[in-house]
């Protein structure tokens, strides 16, 4: 299965082996800029953590594997901004993705994500924890976590972050599958600890935890156009919600008139064996709730056996490249390709970075 390629071309003619990959130690880096890590293969970590940045800017993480012990956090990123990861797996981590203290331009689309370990306070496939700012995204990203395995928590936590007025994070086409069996974890955290400004839309989960998707306290929350199943477990509670006490008791604010949940189809099964697909909390009553259909017949089927990424969305950056066969006398070729791609330009080419659909 091909995940990755970074080729530095030199000369006219280059013949790229797309099987190749490079397994690297953890890497740290702090107070840097116009970073590109791509093609590299982590199984470990310096102080928990396979790649940890601090302080960057202008980074990209892409093609990427991270096949890890559990113990083990993807990437971490500490006062960071302008981040994109993308084309990346990710497999038998504590976190995915941690960004704590970040300040906008964070564009986490189009990896994989294979079951989580956990413990609680991790456990998340991606958590922005105290990040703000315009061009937060994490979308069209795929998880499937084996039930019985590992400490999922919230596989996706937005806690206390948000985005702006006009630009609110977003959160957009994900396929979620697996979670429990913890009483708190679930699927799409949005307004943890008055986090404010998401757009959570098209989103699609299968048993995914405790609740499907969340927004406990917060204002300027929309979840539309998402579906959610839930079969019954010891765990499950409520397919989607909307206020919650102890949130509004600890001081978070929570604003209903500005939490919109439009047009979300939802099956979800409770511990009692009833169907539990809607909850809103008079602590605070969302005033704009319509079109819904909180005892949907779908099923798990929502999901295929086999995951894979949105080939409209994630397709774009798998094969830009190779169906630009001939740009000003650049020549990709052979079109489709299995093994090796030849690319040829009468200039110097100083790179080519390939994507392919994974």
């Amino acid at each position: 299965m091909f995940r990755n390629s970074l080729i530095l071309l030199t000369t006219i003619s280059v013949v790229v082996n797309l099987n190749a990959q490079i397994t690297s130690s953890s890497i740290v880096y702090s107070g840097k800029s116009n970073i590109v890590i791509d093609g590299k293969k982590f199984t470990s970590g310096t102080a928990g953590v396979a790649i940890t940045l601090s302080n960057c800017t202008d980074v990209v993480i892409s093609n990427c594997e991270f096949s890890l012990t559990g113990s083990i956090i993807g990437v971490k990123l500490n006062n960071c901004s302008n981040v994109e990861i993308t084309a990346c797996y990710f497999e038998n981590f504590q976190s995915g993705v941690y960004a704590l203290n970040c300040t906008g331009g964070l564009n986490i689309h189009c990896n994989s994500f294979v079951n989580v370990a956990g413990t609680k306070p991790r456990g998340q496939m991606v958590q922005f924890n105290t990040c703000t700012g315009a061009g937060n995204r994490v979308n069209y990203n795929t998880l499937d976590h084996t039930f019985g395995t590992g400490s999922p928590e919230d596989l996706l936590n937005m806690y206390a972050s948000s985005g702006t007025t006009s630009d609110p994070i977003q959160i957009i086409g994900n396929q979620l599958r697996g979670g429990g069996p913890s009483t708190s974890g679930g699927g799409i955290m949005l307004g943890d600890n008055g986090s404010h400004d998401i757009r959570c839309e098209e989103n699609i989960l299968v048993d995914v935890g405790q609740y499907g998707i969340s927004a406990p306290s917060g204002s300027n929350i929309t979840i539309i156009n998402n579906k959610v199943y839930g079969a019954k477990e010891t765990w499950t509670n409520v397919g989607i919600y909307v206020g919650l006490q102890s949130e509004i008791t600890a001081g978070f604010a929570c604003t209903g008139s500005s939490i919109q949940v439009k047009n979300n189809q939802v099956n979800f099964t409770n511990k009692n064996g009833v169907s539990n697909g809607w909850y809103n909390c008079s602590c605070c009553t969302v005033s704009n709730q319509s079109g819904n259909n909180f005892k949907s017949s779908i099923t798990s089927s929502i999901i295929p056996t086999n995951i894979i990424l949105n080939t409209t969305y994630c397709g774009t950056i798998a094969t830009s490249l190779v169906e630009n066969k001939s740009i000003d006398g650049f020549t990709v070729y052979p079109n489709p390709v299995s093994h090796q791609l030849i690319v040829s330009n009468a200039e110097k080419i100083d790179s080519v970075l390939l994507f392919n659909s994974i």
